[in-house]
């Protein structure tokens, strides 16, 4: 039950974070709130003493800043890869080697947090993260369903047009 009304709770602080189309000044003030709701989750779920956090969130900082230069390598070598033969070959080896470098972090990682929490603890701690992310992932599907199908709902002025009429901006229009 505590599990169902923790989601319940990310989901509606996801929303609000969700809720407008971030402007320059705005992104940075989004991605604060979505850690702010990741660390929230992450405490709550770990359940950590106030001596393990003071030791748990130097290390997991550091994890989570290598894990996110790992993946943005990969998002940059998806973007640019050839579509003939030999270069899907490339880029099916870059992305096992990007996956291998995780599971290496992971590996690596395992053992420092091992020193400060339980193996329960960080357990706890991957399903958290695999939670946020889950929820995180399901509110982008639901923005982009919204936008796809015309819904007004969520459109963050992307639509453009008079009398009832909708066509979408060119980027240079935004």
């Amino acid at each position: 039950m505590k599990q169902i009304k923790l989601i319940l709770a990310i989901l509606i602080f996801s929303t609000t974070a969700f809720a407008q189309t971030p402007q320059p000044s705005d992104a940075g003030s989004r991605l604060e709130n979505m850690q702010r709701i990741k660390i929230g989750l992450i405490t709550k779920t770990v359940n950590l003493t106030s001596q393990q956090a003071e030791k748990f969130w130097p290390i997991y900082n550091n994890y989570s800043a290598e894990q996110l230069e790992i993946r943005k390598a990969r998002r940059e070598n998806m973007k640019s890869m050839k579509t003939n033969e030999s270069a899907s070959q490339d880029a099916l080896n870059t992305i096992m080697d990007s996956k291998q470098k995780e599971l290496d972090l992971q590996k690596k990682y395992q053992t420092e947090f091992l020193r400060v929490i339980s193996a329960k603890q960080l357990l706890d701690l991957y399903k958290a993260e695999k939670q946020f992310n889950e929820a995180i992932a399901r509110k982008i599907m639901e923005r982009r369903q919204n936008v796809g199908n015309g819904s007004r709902g969520n459109n963050g002025g992307r639509f453009k047009g008079g009398n009832g009429t909708k066509r979408m901006q060119e980027p240079n229009e935004r």
